[in-house]
């Protein structure tokens, strides 16, 4: 495996081997032979600071037979994030949830603060390098899925200026415009279903503002920067393309609003009675809901009830 020259990456690695080191799984733990391993595989995960090979720890990593995951993923940890940094996740998509499945923000603090750290470390290393082992877009989905929120690792990308930095959030956005431009979370990389639409519009809206800049100074197709300028749109604006400005208009308007245009003065009527209900007719006298008070207007399907005696009995019995 390569070796890591990035000074915090490497300083994350080594506290993460530093608290880690030596724990184990559970003596009684066991999965499903046929699915994950050999008797020969349980026994030497079951040994504390056992080298594992690649193959075995991401076997290991992403399956969700285990008993004590919390335990498991503390025996694996040491190694499994120097894998991650100098060989990748492996294709995974699963790597994110195997912690999210964990209570690990509420291990121990030395504990949290090493997983934290080197997941800020692995971002932050992304994102300054050309060719990582793993795509960018790959690791903000495993650590914004680990850590339930996608807010930290948005924060990072926005600090993170230059070619490299927005060439990976070109390839970001290329993999993903399809499936947000429907408010759909690109893949199945999110664990959590309570706040998925959320987190869907805090990406859009952070995409809208920040992307369009980067990817124009990169040289993007003009039609992928507009599909990424609209997705900070409401859905009825969000489908068509945006009308061009009128003469003597700005050329930029706010995201999420409609080009200001001027309006009839009817027009101008109706949007105050929509504002307002009931301006319309303040001060005046208001017009019934129906033009005879005394007649419901009949409804089909329902049979109308006529009083004895009105024109409408006398009109019947003439009939």
């Amino acid at each position: 495996m390569a070796s890591v020259t990035d000074a915090r990456l490497r300083a994350a690695l080594d506290r993460t081997r530093q608290v880690f080191g030596g724990m184990n799984v559970h003596p009684d733990e066991s999965t499903c032979e046929c699915h994950w391993g050999s008797p020969e595989e349980l026994t030497l995960l079951k040994t504390p600071d056992a080298p594992l090979g690649v193959n075995l720890l991401y076997r290991t990593w992403v399956d969700v037979r285990w008993k004590d995951r919390d335990a498991l993923l503390r025996r694996l940890l040491p190694q499994f994030t120097y894998v991650l940094a100098t060989v990748g996740n492996g294709g995974r998509d699963q790597v994110g949830w195997s912690l999210a499945r964990t209570e690990w923000r509420d291990w121990p603090k030395e504990q949290y603060e090493a997983v934290s750290g080197f997941l800020h470390a692995w971002w932050a290393h992304t994102l300054e390098t050309a060719n990582p082992p793993t795509p960018a877009h790959e690791v903000f989905a495993t650590c914004a899925t680990a850590s339930g929120t996608v807010t930290p690792w948005l924060g990072q990308w926005a600090a993170h200026r230059g070619p490299i930095a927005d060439r990976h959030l070109l390839e970001a956005v290329d993999a993903w415009i399809y499936d947000l431009e429907s408010d759909v979370l690109p893949g199945d990389w999110w664990y959590w279903d309570d706040n998925k639409t959320a987190v869907t519009h805090e990406l859009n809206a952070w995409l809208a503002h920040h992307a369009p800049p980067r990817l124009t100074a990169l040289g993007a197709e003009p039609d992928l920067v507009d599909q990424v300028r609209r997705l900070g749109l409401p859905s009825e604006f969000a489908g068509a393309s945006p009308p061009p400005p009128e003469p003597g208009t700005e050329s930029h308007r706010p995201l999420g609003r409609p080009l200001a245009t001027t309006s009839h003065p009817c027009a101008a009527r109706a949007d105050r009675e929509r504002a307002s209900p009931g301006a319309r007719w303040r001060g005046q006298r208001r017009p019934p809901a129906h033009p005879r008070p005394g007649l419901r207007p009949h409804r089909p399907g329902r049979r109308q009830r006529i009083r004895p005696g009105s024109r409408h009995w006398s009109a019947r019995i003439r009939d």
